[in-house]
């Protein structure tokens, strides 16, 4: 997510909500070159207001945490 083309073009407020809408299931945050110590709680508010404002259904949030719990169980990962 922090990649030159997507930043420079979308920046964070923009990106996250994009990804979620492209089907993107989990975002990664390379956070070393400019480091964020607040990147996660950042990228979950805009969550948050993404789907309080309409822009992303919470359906999809639940679809993204089902389909990666799905695959924690297959690995074994949870019970």
């Amino acid at each position: 997510m922090a990649i030159k083309a997507i930043s420079t073009h979308y920046g964070l407020d923009n990106s996250v909500p994009l990804a979620l809408d492209a089907g993107i299931d989990v975002l990664c945050f390379g956070n070393n070159l400019s480091y964020d110590p607040d990147i996660a709680p950042r990228a979950i508010a805009i969550l948050e207001r993404a789907v309080t404002s309409g822009l992303i259904p919470a359906s999809r949030v639940d679809e993204s945490c089902a389909r990666v719990l799905s695959l924690k169980r297959k690995a074994l990962l949870i019970a």
